[in-house]
């Protein structure tokens, strides 16, 4: 798809990509001061919206910002289908929707109200697709996650998340795990980790400082559904990766992706590709 055609939703008014020089003026790119949902699309249509939604409307109370007519549920997803279909996005589709604070002042704002961007870009898969290479990890040891009551939101200041992005591609790794401010491997650095071990998946629970991932849910529902049992932890030490039979990564865009080595050792993916299958039946049953 050419950028000249590609089109963003801004307050509900669709615009060229190309034509959002106004961005460099908003509290957003200025402090950080909003939050964002990353979410996949299929038929014009946001899986998992529900959940999406309910996390944004947390992190918009936590932040102090104002919920009007325009943020609500259907509204949202009214104007995220208009992109998709603006975009010809039919057959599997990444979704950004960035709300900020929408008011002047500097570091404290001189108001409270919101305003949002929808932005859509294609993705290789209809559904969500296993990864045929198991990923290489590794730990992301300069910075540490602190555990407060924004640990549990992705806000527009994504700074560790890049910090670490850039520590993994520097280490040649495919992903790399943080570590918070308690000494606990909690998360990677776009995603939400899970061993399986002895019969069993464990996962670190939101009060570790984690991400309150939406895949992460769906997954430990559905393993109950087959009968996998899971626990939350308060994080990992290296040991327990290296004591695991399988590890695997999830996030809401790109579904389960399994670990294929961490150091010397090498895993297994039976039970990632398990729930990745029953992740696609519940989702897509009537299209597969």
């Amino acid at each position: 798809m050419d950028k000249s055609d590609i089109y963003i939703n801004i307050n509900g008014e669709l615009s060229k990509a190309d034509e959002r020089t106004w961005l460099a003026t908003h509290r957003g790119f200025h402090y950080g001061d909003g939050l964002f949902e990353s979410m996949h699309a299929f038929a014009t249509q946001v899986q998992l919206f529900d959940f999406h939604y309910k996390r944004l409307i947390a992190g918009m109370r936590v932040l102090k910002i104002n919920h009007d007519d325009k943020l609500k549920k259907n509204n949202l997803a009214l104007e995220i289908e208009r992109l998709l279909k603006r975009n010809r996005l039919f057959t599997g589709a990444r979704v950004r929707l960035t709300i900020f604070r929408n008011a002047d002042g500097l570091y404290t704002p001189k108001g409270h109200q919101a305003a949002y961007i929808i932005e859509a870009s294609p993705l290789p898969y209809k559904f969500y697709k296993l990864n045929e290479r198991g990923l290489t990890i590794g730990i992301f040891p300069e910075m540490r996650k602190a555990v407060n009551y924004l640990s549990p939101f992705k806000t527009c200041n994504a700074l560790l998340s890049v910090m670490a992005g850039i520590y993994a591609a520097d280490n040649h790794w495919d992903d790399c795990l943080i570590i918070n401010e308690n000494n606990f491997i909690v998360e990677g650095y776009h995603s939400n980790v899970f061993l399986y071990r002895d019969e069993t998946l464990f996962t670190p629970g939101v009060e570790s400082g984690c991400v309150m991932g939406v895949m992460r849910e769906t997954i430990i529902h559905l393993a109950h559904q087959v009968g996998i049992k899971t626990v939350e932890v308060e994080g990992f030490q290296e040991e327990d990766l290296l004591a695991a039979e399988e590890i695997f990564l999830t996030n809401a865009v790109e579904g389960l992706r399994w670990v294929l080595a961490f150091k010397n050792r090498r895993y297994f993916h039976k039970i990632s590709a398990l729930l990745n299958d029953q992740l696609n039946t519940s989702l897509f049953s009537q299209h597969l």
